[in-house]
């Protein structure tokens, strides 16, 4: 679907990239794992990034990857906050 492709591009974005493995997540896993997600859920995941303050820069990246760990986090898929 096109929300997955908008998603997969999101996730494919260096800067994304790299805030994710700062974080301790591995951006191929949480690719994986976007593709394992229902339609729903990866609706349900863009919609809430959508909700997000419009802007850009290292603040609107971390929104973004942290709305992303959430839901995989929710959905079961890591575990990345029992880590911590």
């Amino acid at each position: 679907s096109s929300v997955r492709s908008e998603m997969q591009a999101l996730l494919a974005r260096d800067d994304v990239r790299e805030q994710m493995t700062a974080l301790g997540v591995d951006p191929e896993d949480a690719a994986e794992r976007l593709a394992a997600l229902t339609d729903q859920e990866v609706s349900q995941l863009r919609d809430r990034i959508g909700d997000l303050p419009a802007g850009s820069g290292v603040l609107a990246v971390l929104g973004v990857v942290l709305v992303v760990l959430i839901v995989l986090e929710l959905v079961g898929v890591i575990n990345v906050f029992n880590r911590l």
